[in-house]
């Protein structure tokens, strides 16, 4: 095989120059996009690893890291249209950011201090993707692909387990600069599978007994024997980022939450489960979300409309619609609402 050939970027602009003329020319400029100065280097699938991929048309490593900061600060931070809109086209950005290190070779291994602007510019993407999640995934599919979104979380975690893993091995001290305690924790409450358990096992013991990754741990064994009730209690005393990343994940696990009530519930006859209750198990706002869901999944409700009934021989349906995603809490979206996008995508609730 071949070796890899990594390229040098000399870029010093957000956008270089060629590709604004041409998207100028073509009517592609984003409304975002105001000028030279505004614009933003935009996703390519072909440029990755082909030869036209000059190192002139390649951003070093400043310039992404001033290029992220622009898009959480003036873009995130300022604009007041659509949130999908804004999500949409930051995300775009994003990727063409990620584009542009894998390029230069920076996802490969330890290169010294650069590392270091690289995992952070990972981890605030990561930050970024998880906020959205919690955010968006409630609309349709047409509008916000939780599983694109997800996608994306999983691999700037794998990148930055793999680029944590290289500076512990080269220059251990210089991963204190880094945010790995929340990367680990968020990867224990994202972790579909055993995996985040098992790595978790395997971390440093100042690294396992940290408050965040202690309480991470905790939530995933109570979630992995089926204790939702202590996983639910225990996140809410994680710090915002973390507990957004939760709460984004929980959406995957609600089908399984409401078998294991429904399991433990029904009778031949029918029993009465009150609906207020299971909302809070849910993670619902209401239980006319509750209903909703109960609904899609082949429930019926007493004629009250204030209990689910559960009765031996219903088969649970699968359902894939809007409500199975839907992770908004209002209590957390008036925290949101105090802070700063930028900040929170920073880490600075940490």
């Amino acid at each position: 095989m071949d070796a890899v050939t990594f390229v040098q970027g000399i870029c010093k602009t957000m956008c270089p120059a060629d590709e604004y003329e041409i998207r100028k020319e073509h009517n592609l400029v984003r409304p975002f996009e105001t000028s030279f100065l505004s614009a933003v280097k935009c996703y390519s699938r072909s440029a990755a690893g082909q030869s036209f991929a000059r190192n002139r048309n390649i951003r070093d490593l400043s310039t992404l890291d001033n290029t992220v900061q622009y898009l959480f600060q003036q873009i995130l931070d300022k604009r007041k249209t659509h949130l999908p809109l804004l999500y949409d086209f930051v995300f775009d950005r994003l990727r063409a950011v990620r584009q542009d290190l894998v390029v230069q070779g920076y996802l490969e291994g330890y290169s010294g201090l650069k590392t270091v602007v690289v995992v952070k510019i990972l981890e605030y993407c990561v930050r970024f993707y998880v906020y959205f999640q919690f955010r968006l995934s409630h609309l349709p599919p047409s509008a916000f692909s939780s599983h694109i979104n997800q996608n994306h979380i999983d691999e700037c975690l794998s990148q930055l387990l793999h680029l944590y893993s290289e500076i512990e091995v080269k220059n251990s001290e210089l991963l204190h600069q880094t945010n790995y305690i929340e990367i680990e924790a968020l990867h224990l409450l994202l972790s579909k599978g055993p995996n985040g358990l098992h790595r978790a096992i395997q971390l440093p013991y100042r690294t396992k007994t940290h408050t965040i990754v202690k309480k991470s741990i905790e939530i995933s064994i109570s979630l992995w024997l089926g204790n939702f009730v202590r996983a639910n209690r225990i996140a809410q005393g994680l710090p915002l980022s973390l507990l957004l990343a939760y709460r984004a994940n929980f959406a995957f696990l609600r089908s399984r939450v409401l078998e294991v009530y429904e399991r433990g519930h029904r009778s031949p006859q029918g029993s009465k489960f009150p609906l207020d209750k299971l909302s809070r198990y849910l993670l619902f706002d209401t239980t006319q979300e509750t209903a909703d869901y109960c609904a899609e999944h082949g429930l019926l409700l007493d004629e009250t409309g204030s209990f689910v009934i559960f009765k031996t021989g219903t088969t649970l349906k699968s359902s894939a619609s809007s409500q199975s995603n839907n992770v908004c809490d209002r209590a957390i979206e008036e925290q949101l609402k105090n802070v700063r996008i930028s900040n929170l995508l920073y880490g600075q609730s940490i």
